[in-house]
């Protein structure tokens, strides 16, 4: 089959040809091994269900009057339901894991300029002085991205563990997308928005450290974030109405990712436009938050696992919203970048 990528949206620009000439062919040998990938993952869920049902026949056969039957039949179901549904869970986890790693490499190239590395993430070390980050003393990560000089970004996992042996706790403190941008010039004092989460959480996940919560005249930012600084005056010139509107669309993106892209530019045009403000701060689960300091600009966004995977054993490949999904996260990073670079603070 002869897989064409249609071009719908300013940054796709070019892209069809890339695609045509590094992805399509491998795209055509995927999907053939999805499909018998996806036989032996549907085999493992029926002979999954067929062993718990007949177990528990067997449970209620051997034990029909024992007391607290019900509840430990239920139990040995669900041990049963996880153990039949791990082997096929790993296997769907291997498929889109290995193929992603000959995937995203392709979709990569075509931006010239970055260089991607699925095994590698953003340097913790690197993110601890600024305001934004939680306490961690344990990490990991994947996808990480870089353009010399202009920007690195990758999934990165924070955990703070405490104690040790039975009394080790282990929380983690952010799941999310890293992007660390460098700015043109210094700024003189930091800078730190996070989402607004009402007055008892605010109150709560305050910055605090001497910084002001700083209020802006954008009814719409005002009603979706908490702006923090020592300077009000280059808060404001920093956050200006561009920039604004990046981190609104970086957001809105993150807060609804299984929305098509075409309603996500619809919803995203409406609240800049002052409509139904309400309703958008319901989907704020992206917990956005960014840190202006000396001459980089830190963003955090939690995100769900499927971020830059390009490919799904349950979805055809010749469904190209995953691909199209990539190309639109990358291409708001680039964005940033792009507004920031020429600005002068």
């Amino acid at each position: 089959m002869n897989i064409v990528f249609e071009e719908k949206y300013p940054h796709e620009k070019g892209f069809a040809e890339h695609f045509g000439r590094e992805i399509a062919p491998i795209l055509t040998e995927i999907e053939t091994s999805r499909l018998r990938y996806l036989k032996i993952y549907k085999s493992m869920l029926i002979a999954s269900c067929a062993f718990i049902t007949g177990a528990c026949f067997v449970y209620y056969y051997n034990h029909p009057t024992e007391q607290n039957m019900v509840h430990r039949a239920l139990t040995y179901l669900l041990w049963m339901a996880f153990g039949g549904y791990l082997p096929a869970a790993l296997l769907q986890r291997y498929f889109e894991y290995t193929n992603k790693n000959k995937i995203m490499p392709r979709i990569m190239s075509f931006f010239r300029d970055i260089s991607y590395d699925g095994k590698r993430y953003v340097p913790p070390g690197a993110l601890r002085d600024f305001l934004i980050v939680p306490p961690f003393n344990k990490y990991s990560g994947s996808d990480f991205m870089e353009a010399p000089g202009q920007y690195i970004s990758s999934r990165l996992r924070l955990v703070q563990k405490s104690g040790s042996g039975k009394n080790s706790r282990s929380s983690v403190m952010f799941d999310g997308l890293a992007i660390m941008i460098e700015l043109a010039r210094q700024v003189r004092s930091p800078v730190a928005l996070k989402i607004d989460e009402g007055k008892i959480m605010n109150w709560l996940t305050s910055l605090g450290r001497g910084y002001e919560r700083i209020p802006l005249v954008d009814p719409v930012f005002e009603g979706i974030f908490e702006v923090y600084g020592k300077d009000q005056v280059e808060a404001r010139a920093i956050l200006a109405p561009d920039v604004m509107e990046l981190f609104l669309r970086l957001n809105f993106l993150f807060s609804n990712w299984k929305s098509d892209l075409d309603e996500l530019e619809a919803m995203t045009a409406r609240v800049i436009a002052n409509h139904n403000i309400e309703e958008v701060r319901d989907n704020t689960k992206s917990g956005f938050r960014a840190n202006f300091m000396d001459k980089n600009l830190l963003l955090l966004i939690k995100t769900p696992d499927e971020l830059f995977e390009p490919v799904s054993l349950r979805k055809s490949c010749y469904d190209l919203t995953q691909i199209r999904a990539v190309l639109y996260q990358v291409s708001l990073i680039r964005q940033i970048h792009e507004v920031l670079k020429a600005k002068i603070y």
